[in-house]
């Protein structure tokens, strides 16, 4: 209801419960027979009265006088309903639950909304109706934390926030709800959003088509811009937990626009070595003989939250998917490794755990050359097998300065290192069209320390590096040099996606990135 409207409201409702009185006044008034009043005084000349044109002033000041006690009585009942009956702030809390406030401008509550059939039984016959926020808002945490949409399997909860002042009301309730549920048995996680509302933001079509709060939509699209697998209707399904692990999988705490505090719990699921050995068991393999491909993760598939679990065992690549309530085998493939030019490189399993550990592999670097911490950049730091040998390669730069080291991974003995200026030329050199145009190998082979060319190594790296993937995490890892059109390009494989990059041979610069989905 905007001004005009309680405006009306107020003056109908004035004019119904104050007549007019203009008549009784004028009819007080006493007679006079005749019409006109003629009285001689020479001091102060001829006075005449007209009953007739008293009674239409008297009139008019009354009208006044009415019109005015209006306005000022509009004016004060809109203050009245802006201070009381206006919405200022909606505050939504999910969990799997969906709960909409509205709160005006004193933080009274004028309205709780479910937003989902879970939502009508948290709330059940409570009437927050002019209650404080915060007295609602503990109430409806009590209600979640008796059904069991809260507890210590389950932890997670989201907050969002919009209107006025809305960061500040964020900050407020999210410490204060972080703070009411520290009080029970288990420690919460606690996600929060201050939503402005912008038009183009995507947010309020994927909570409408979902019937979802828009701090959830924001959720969803922040795990789905990390994972394009999940479509959005899978993960507008999911609880608030089941989003926040998927998220601390990524090992991004805070998307943007979503704070969060305290870890999503993992406690109604089975630990990652318990869904490992499952896996090894029905391929019939034992931990010590494998390689396994990067720590094994939860993920959500066709509904049910599982551990990806990938390993490699004795020429063979095997894929799986382990329930992770029930242990059960939801998928598993097997395949043959594809020949490549470094399997007899490959590292025994385990070989960390008697190795001397990167951390000490660089101390041992920048002690020989004589850089401090603070000043090295490192390209690489990593495990491999070189002619038999497992050791450490160190690359680092230092005041434009390339340093490369070989530890050997047990004794920390220098087998190698090598120092130069690092060039930076303004053009590329193309090698002579004598050499070898079919070079695929991943080791790819240039003209001897190039004063060109940055090398297959640091391409490598400076690949891995823009999609953020560990050398050690990222399969079938390929650099090969285009001479002709003087770049790198480098091709690997992680998470169910291709990875493409061309880059600069000289300047290192990246200069086309692809990503798609592996159809493997």
């Amino acid at each position: 209801m905007n001004g005009k409207e309680i405006e009306e409201k107020v003056k109908n409702a004035f004019e119904l419960s104050v007549p007019d009185i203009s008549d009784r006044i004028m009819n007080d008034l006493p007679e006079r027979k005749g019409e006109v009043m003629m009285e001689k005084d020479k001091s102060e000349g001829v006075k005449v009265a007209d009953i007739g044109n008293r009674r239409k002033a008297m009139r008019r000041i009354v009208s006044v006088a009415a019109v005015l006690l209006l306005i000022v009585t509009g004016i004060a009942g809109y203050a009245v309903y802006d201070r009381n009956m206006r919405s200022v702030n909606t505050v939504s809390l999910d969990v799997n639950p969906s709960v909409e406030i509205e709160v005006n401008r004193k933080e009274k509550v004028l309205t709780v909304t479910p937003k989902n059939e879970d939502g009508k039984k948290i709330i059940g016959s409570m009437d927050f109706r002019g209650s404080s926020l915060e007295v609602t808002v503990n109430a409806l945490l009590g209600s979640m934390l008796k059904n069991g949409y809260l507890s210590e399997l389950s932890n997670s909860i989201l907050l969002t926030v919009k209107g006025k002042d809305a960061e500040t009301l964020r900050q407020k309730l999210s410490s204060e709800i972080d703070s009411y549920l520290k009080e029970g048995d288990f420690l919460p996680a606690v996600l929060s959003v201050t939503d402005e509302e912008k038009e183009d933001d995507g947010f309020s079509e994927i909570a409408e088509t979902y019937g979802i709060s828009r701090g959830k939509a924001r959720l969803i699209a922040a795990v789905h811009d990390e994972d394009q697998k999940h479509s959005l209707e899978e993960l507008s399904k999911m609880t608030v937990n089941e989003l926040n692990l998927l998220l601390g999988r990524k090992e991004q705490k805070s998307p943007a626009g979503i704070s969060s505090s305290g870890e999503a719990s993992s406690k109604a699921y089975m630990a990652a070595e318990e869904a490992e050995d499952i896996a090894l068991a029905h391929a019939g393999a034992d931990r010590e003989s494998v390689n396994f491909d990067g720590p094994s993760e939860l993920d959500f598939e066709d509904g049910v939250m599982c551990y990806e679990v990938e390993f490699t065992y004795e020429g063979y690549e095997y894929d799986y998917e382990i329930d992770a309530i029930t242990g059960k085998v939801l998928k598993h493939e097997k395949q043959k490794l594809e020949k490549d030019d470094d399997d007899d490189e490959k590292i025994p399993a385990n070989t960390e755990d008697k190795a001397i550990g990167v951390s000490k592999a660089k101390a041992i670097a920048l002690r020989d050359s004589g850089v401090g911490e603070d000043e090295a950049l490192f390209e690489k730091a990593v495990l491999e097998k070189e002619d038999g040998k497992i050791i450490y390669e160190i690359e680092f730069i230092s005041d434009d300065i390339e340093y490369e080291y070989e530890i050997d991974a047990f004794s920390g003995k220098i087998l190698k290192k090598d120092k130069e200026k690092e060039d930076k030329p303004s053009g590329t050199v193309k090698p002579d069209k004598d050499d070898d145009d079919d070079d695929d190998d991943d080791d790819v082979k240039e003209p001897e320390k190039s004063e060109s060319y940055i090398g297959a190594s640091k391409a490598k790296s400076i690949a891995l590096s823009n999609a953020g993937i560990k050398a050690k995490d990222a399969k079938e890892l390929k650099c090969t040099l285009d001479k002709e059109d003087g770049i790198y390009e480098v091709e690997f494989k992680y998470n169910g996606y291709e990875y493409e990059y061309d880059i600069d041979a000289v300047t290192g610069k990246i200069l086309k990135t692809e990503k798609e989905k592996d159809d493997n």
